[in-house]
Order: C-alpha cells, then sequence, then structure tokens
C-alpha cells in the first residue's frame, strides 16, 4: 500500500496537480468575500444598477458566518465538486492506458489496495485542497468583515468535508 501511494504521489506530481489544484480552490475561496463586498462597487461602474443600496437590501445584512457558509454552499459545492471530480477523473484508466494497471496487477497486489491507494491520495488531495482555499477565504472574510466564531466555521467546514469525501467516494467507483 505504501508503494502504491508513493505512485500516486509521483503522478500527482508529474500531472501538476499539486500545484494547480490548490491554486484553483484558494481563487475559489477568495471570491465569495471579494464579490460580497465589492459587488455594489461592481455594479456601479458597470451601470447595470442604479441604487447600488438597493442590492443590499435585497441581499441582506452579510455577517461573517453566512459568508463562509456561502463559500461552503456555493463556490465549493457546485464549481468545487465539479474541478475536483474532472482532476479527479480518469486515475484509473490513465493507468490502465499506460499499461500500469497491467504491471502493478502481475504483483502480488490486491484490487482494494490498489483502489483504496487512490481513494486514500483523492481524499488527503480533496482535504489539503479545501482547507487551503477555506483558510483563505476565512482569512479574507475577517480583514473585510471583522470577527467571527472560529469553532463554527471549523464545525461547519468539518461537516461539509464529510459530505463532500463521501460524495467523491461515491463518484470515483460509479
Amino acid at each position: 500500500m505504501k508503494a502504491l501511494l508513493g505512485k500516486e504521489w509521483l503522478e500527482s506530481k508529474r500531472t501538476l496537480k499539486i500545484i494547480w489544484l490548490p491554486i484553483v480552490f484558494i481563487i475559489l475561496g477568495l471570491t465569495q468575500p471579494l464579490l460580497v463586498k465589492y459587488m455594489p462597487e461592481i455594479l456601479k461602474a458597470v451601470g447595470g444598477i442604479e441604487n447600488p443600496d438597493a442590492l443590499i437590501q435585497l441581499m441582506g445584512q452579510q455577517t461573517p458566518e453566512s459568508i463562509l457558509g456561502q463559500t461552503l454552499a456555493s463556490q465549493y459545492d457546485q464549481m468545487g465538486i465539479i474541478i475536483f471530480a474532472i482532476a479527479a477523473m480518469g486515475a484509473i484508466s490513465a493507468d490502465r492506458s499506460s499499461e500500469m494497471l497491467a504491471f502493478i496487477m502481475t504483483r502480488p497486489v490486491r484490487m482494494a489496495s490498489y483502489i483504496g491507494s487512490k481513494w486514500i491520495s483523492e481524499f488527503v488531495a480533496a482535504f489539503s485542497v479545501l482547507t487551503a482555499g477555506y483558510i483563505f477565504s476565512a482569512y479574507y472574510t475577517f480583514l473585510l468583515f471583522g470577527k467571527f466564531n472560529i469553532w463554527h466555521a471549523s464545525l461547519a467546514f468539518g461537516i461539509y468535508f464529510v459530505w463532500f469525501a463521501f460524495f467523491d467516494r461515491c463518484c470515483h467507483f460509479v
């Protein structure tokens, strides 16, 4: 199992997944607090709305906790899942097409170990990139909107990650 995890790590380095995936999730995490803060100014500059205060009334009072919740609910729940699914897609078929799967299966390796190493590497990658993006989102939310309860934000992230890991596992093998 250790050798298979090493192979997955090497593959992530060769495909530069360890560089571009965190950058994408950090950008996703930054967009929610920045868009909420500067949406009235953007609409005023573009000329799409006459009274930006009406937009603020329509959006309601934005608290730091609600912005972090929106980051999980809108940024990571939609675009994040799509991006991560595309990044994880074809993990087994890539080994099959490069004939690495045939090479691995000629050794005394169980299929459960092979698939488990794929899933563990995707799980670690998902946790790492989601954590990095959420930390940046929390930092900018703190800078732009003020203090929030770190315990509640961490609990929300933990619950969301359990759901994300379950969803990723179900989609990865279906």
